[in-house]
């Protein structure tokens, strides 16, 4: 993550453990908290996190001393040197009480706070004075507790190769009126000591390019059980997505809702999240793509090849190899292969120098890269049919007449529909990953259905113009990439795109319409916040030109101007053709 720039800001080391270890530098965030006139003695807590410092102290909130506040919390210091308090919906923040401590964690006074939400004011101990303002949200908040001999937070987001694992618990604390909407309970807390509910979670990151270049990170967090948040399936892993890219939050919101009307699975929830009490930002809840009964609902044939392996599961040598049909492979050795290899499989497309570093991949001879992620280790039967499937497809679809050697039309292979919807969400979105990375594909058994199908949708942040150089609302995105220049070279591809056309134009255009503006709206609080805590508004994040984003207002109606002309580029350039 990053650190202050400013001279006044000073990030000095301090992660407090349990041992009295005084270790580390910090570049996190955090957020504080105090409330009633009268400070009552609390005992002293371990404290684990990375606090920031400024002119030698750091600020902390208390669950003890706060009325309504469900946990401990650290404020954040920005570049002038303010103390922010995010507080978590529920905490009342009209008489807030918060605790100073020098740089070696030392307690050394506690202040009232009584600037107001929204507003700043000055707190004073020890003959010093600080500014300091109070923002609260109105979304659920995600608490992740992490061990006090895990990794810490910092130690997680400092590591480029996301190897680094965090383990502890969580809680998510839900307002009255979201937890009656979702159908949940208000407080879920992991661990208890109910069989029904999971125990520890672990806590790394996620995502490529994001986590390599991004401050604001992704993260995978992990239950040892499945279990339901927020009112969505049940799943023991879970995608915290940033959206840093996208500084409306909106553009994952949009697409998910437009998706859902076309039947693609998709499951989300706004929240707020901290990890060891620093406020870590506004982030999406999802459950992650996988095979099972509520998200991709086909075969489990990673199960199956779990089940007989046993004890020797994962295996742990592993083969590429070319095949005939002109494919190449990454299988393993040593796993017995169930009876029927036919599926189901969950691939997503993806850049060469990725793939290559995967589990178990499929190349075809056309270079087209497909990342197995479920079985994630890929048997030699199983592996060698993927192949040679995918292979026959391409084949089929790079012939003129869409028929391969075997005598198999491409439409055997695939579902057009789901390829057309795709495609039409994706170009009408102007989604510079579309078909190149974030594409995912599934196929079940041949007993069942066996065709190749496309989706669920996934990662939409830099569309919508939000990529420089590809940021107008004129000119072709999608069709020029992946195999769409060969299907529509086929009649049946061009004809199923233009029957849904409309369908898709239809729900992106309310999805833009009075959809955002609602979205805009229950965003709204969690917005103010996340960028007071990331500023970054006017700015170009790498590929994120600053034109889509001076402020939040702005972000939001960008992304509403762009599809709507957007739209009316492809009625005259696109639907017309057809």
């Amino acid at each position: 993550m990053r650190s202050n720039s400013s001279s006044a800001v000073r990030i000095l080391i301090a992660a407090a453990v349990v041992c009295a270890a005084v270790a580390a530098v910090l570049l996190i965030m955090n957020a504080v908290n105090a409330g009633s006139p009268a400070v009552t003695d609390v005992p002293a807590t371990e404290m684990r996190t990375y606090a920031k410092f400024y002119d030698g102290y750091c600020i902390k909130l208390l669950a003890a001393d706060n009325d309504g506040l469900p946990f401990d919390i650290n404020a954040y210091f920005d570049e002038s040197g303010t103390a922010w308090l995010f507080l978590p919906s529920g905490a009342n923040a009209s008489a807030l009480i918060a605790r100073v401590y020098d740089e070696d964690l030392n307690e050394t006074d506690a202040v009232n706070v009584r600037c107001g939400l929204n507003k700043t004011g000055k707190i004073e101990f020890e003959n010093t004075s600080l500014q300091i303002g109070v923002m609260q949200t109105d979304l659920p908040s995600l608490c992740i507790d992490l061990d006090g001999e895990s990794p810490t937070l910092y130690d997680i987001v400092s590591d480029k190769y996301k190897s680094v694992t965090g383990y502890g618990d969580t809680a998510l604390y839900v307002p009255a009126a979201a937890a009656k909407e979702y159908g949940c309970d208000e407080v879920f807390i992991s661990g208890d000591e109910d069989d029904s509910q999971p125990g520890s979670v672990t806590l790394k990151g996620r995502g490529h390019s994001s986590w390599m270049y991004l401050d604001k990170k992704n993260f995978t967090l992990k239950f040892e059980k499945s279990v339901s948040l927020l009112g969505m399936s049940k799943s023991k892993s879970w995608a915290l997505v940033s959206n840093h890219f996208d500084r409306s939050l909106i553009r994952n919101m949009i697409v998910n809702d437009v998706a859902s009307a076309l039947g693609f699975y998709t499951e989300y929830r706004c929240v707020e999240l901290y990890v060891n009490g620093d406020y870590c930002g506004s982030y999406q809840l999802t459950g992650k793509i996988k095979i099972s009964s509520s998200r991709v609902n086909i075969t489990d044939l990673e199960k199956k090849n779990e089940t007989l392996a046993g004890d020797s599961y994962p295996p742990s040598s592993a083969v590429t190899v070319d095949l005939t049909c002109g494919a190449t492979v990454k299988y393993w050795e040593g796993l017995e292969s169930p009876d029927d290899v036919t599926g189901g499989y969950l691939i997503e497309v993806d850049i060469a120098s990725r793939a290559k570093k995967e589990t178990s991949y499929v190349k075809t001879s056309r270079d087209k890269y497909f990342i197995v992620t479920s079985p994630e280790y890929l048997s030699r039967e199983e592996a060698f049919y993927l192949g040679e499937f995918l292979q026959g497809f391409e084949d089929a679809l790079y012939s003129p007449d869409g028929y391969n050697h075997s005598g198999k039309h491409f439409t055997e292979y695939a579902d057009i529909k789901t390829l057309a919807l795709r495609y039409l969400v994706d170009e009408m979105c102007r989604n510079p990953d579309g078909g190149e990375t974030s594409t995912f594909f599934y196929k079940d058994s041949d007993k069942k259905d066996g065709k190749l199908y496309s989706g669920p949708l996934w990662d939409y942040d830099l569309a919508m113009g939000n990529y420089s150089g590809f940021s107008a609302t004129d000119g072709f995105e999608t069709k020029n990439r992946f195999y769409y220049p060969e299907l529509f070279k086929h009649e049946e591809f061009k004809k199923e795109v233009k029957a849904r056309y409309g369908e898709v134009k239809a729900l992106l255009e309310a999805a833009a319409g009075k959809k955002a503006d609602e979205f805009k709206e229950y965003i709204k609080k969690s917005a103010d916040m996340n960028f007071k805590r990331w500023d970054c508004m006017g700015k170009e994040i790498r590929v994120a030109p600053e034109k889509a984003a001076k402020s939040f207002d702005q972000a939001c109606s960008y992304v509403k101007d762009f599809i709507k002309a957007r739209l009316r580029w492809l009625d005259k350039n696109l639907y017309n053709e057809l």
